[in-house]
């Protein structure tokens, strides 16, 4: 069976959501794949106070992927039902619209079976697919790493059929 069922990775799917959500897009590259860099802030005060942790996200992306429009994913849903891939092009425009809005961030994610949703607070939907291209190790990776602590780092890696997460 190609896929990930809703049963299957629940942990892993549980990690990624908690580190996406509340995050903000702060930086893309592009080179053969595109990265998505993310940041989060957290009041990690134990007494009321203001003690701010900032996480750094890089969202490596390997596999086919759209962004968009609520209302355009859903059109596109109820036509084709699976995952679009868009052009390289149509992505970078459309991300670098969605990074310089920089009061956007991550809402909810959501997961499919071929394909998992990351919902923005503005309407707009990041869609990634599972499955790379034929010779793609990782169809995506999201590593959660802090500049202080080279060992603390965080991976939730894609492997097509599995979603795996390692503490470094």
């Amino acid at each position: 069976m190609r896929g990930i069922s809703l049963e299957k990775c629940v942990n892993e799917k549980n990690v990624l959501k908690e580190l996406l959500i509340g995050a903000r897009l702060n930086e893309i590259a592009y080179s053969d794949l595109f990265s998505l860099l993310f940041y989060k802030t957290n009041n990690i005060s134990n007494d009321g106070g203001y003690l701010w942790e900032i996480k750094n996200m890089n969202l490596i992306i390997d596999s086919p992927f759209w962004v968009g429009t609520q209302l355009e994913w859903e059109k596109n849903m109820n036509l084709v039902n699976e995952s679009i891939a868009m052009k390289d092009e149509v992505l970078a425009s459309r991300l670098v619209e969605l990074k310089y809005n920089n009061f956007v961030e991550i809402e909810n994610v959501e997961f499919f079976e071929e394909y998992f949703c990351i919902y923005m607070n503005d309407q707009r939907i990041i869609s990634i697919s599972y499955y790379g291209n034929d010779n793609c190790e990782y169809p995506w990776v999201l590593e959660e790493y802090n500049d202080k602590d080279v060992h603390g780092k965080t991976l939730v890696i894609c492997l097509g059929n599995e979603i795996i997460y390692k503490n470094c």
